[in-house]
Formats: structure tokens, C-alpha cells, sequence
């Protein structure tokens, strides 16, 4: 009895993901009711919302996935290295976000996102990144 129960909050979650998908709605990181290309505008245009960062570096990933906990160093150093570098950890298990998912496209884990000022995406990579190769893009 127990699995049928699980099996189908299980089909109940995964019918949920496409809408979320389809409405573009980000649940985390979202500013309250709006959709999630105004929501990164809002949060990452620093033209617009006066914060003193250059550069926004998404990193897509997970606790649970060794090339994702091998990044956490590269990032770690980012923040002791660039402060005007605005770090976002995007962790790609949670639910809450498959909007953000969706919307950049991220297929594999982990993936690395550089926005420029603006909040345009301006390199992208995917899989374990070196710091020395990383930090080029925010010169």
C-alpha cells in the first residue's frame, strides 16, 4: 500500500514540472509575482536596480553530485577574490527550481552561467570549471 501511495505523489510531482515550465514562473530567486525574465531583470541588471556588482556568476548544481562539490572551492574563491562578482548557487535538485532550469536550459550538472551588468549572459560552460579559467570572464 505504502508504494502505490508514493508512486503516486511521485506521478503527482512530475505532472506539476511542465506547468511550471510552460507559466516561466521562477520560485526561487523570483521577485514576488512576476515572470522569470523580469525576475532576472529586476535581480541582475545592475543598470537598473543600483546594486554595485559587475558581474552575476549562476551556478547550476547539487550537494549530492562530486564534479558540483569539487566546484564549491572554485566558488568559495570567486567570493573571497571578486566582490563584485554577485554568486547565486542554483541548487538543480530542488524543485522549487525547475523554472530556472528550464529557462536557462540546463541539461547536465554542473553548469556555469556569467551575466554581464545587464543580466545578459555572456559565457556559458558546462561541467567543472578551474578558477583561473573562470575568473578570465570577469575582466
Amino acid at each position: 500500500m505504502k508504494k502505490a501511495t508514493y508512486f503516486a505523489l511521485l506521478l503527482c510531482l512530475f505532472a506539476l514540472l511542465p506547468v511550471c515550465a510552460r507559466n516561466k514562473k521562477a520560485t526561487n530567486m523570483k521577485v514576488s509575482n512576476v515572470n522569470i525574465e523580469d525576475s532576472i531583470r529586476l535581480l541582475f541588471d545592475y543598470t537598473l536596480n543600483g546594486k554595485a556588482y559587475d558581474y552575476t556568476f549562476l551556478e547550476f548544481g547539487s550537494h549530492y553530485c562530486v564534479p558540483c562539490r569539487r566546484m564549491e572551492s572554485v566558488v568559495d574563491s570567486v567570493r573571497a577574490t571578486c566582490p563584485k562578482v554577485n554568486i547565486r548557487f542554483v541548487d538543480a535538485t530542488n524543485e522549487a527550481n525547475a523554472c530556472w532550469l528550464d529557462y536557462f536550459h540546463i541539461d547536465i550538472i554542473p553548469q556555469q552561467i556569467v551575466m554581464d551588468r545587464q543580466g545578459k549572459a555572456i559565457f556559458l560552460h558546462k561541467g567543472y570549471l578551474p578558477y583561473n579559467e573562470l575568473v578570465k570572464h570577469f575582466k
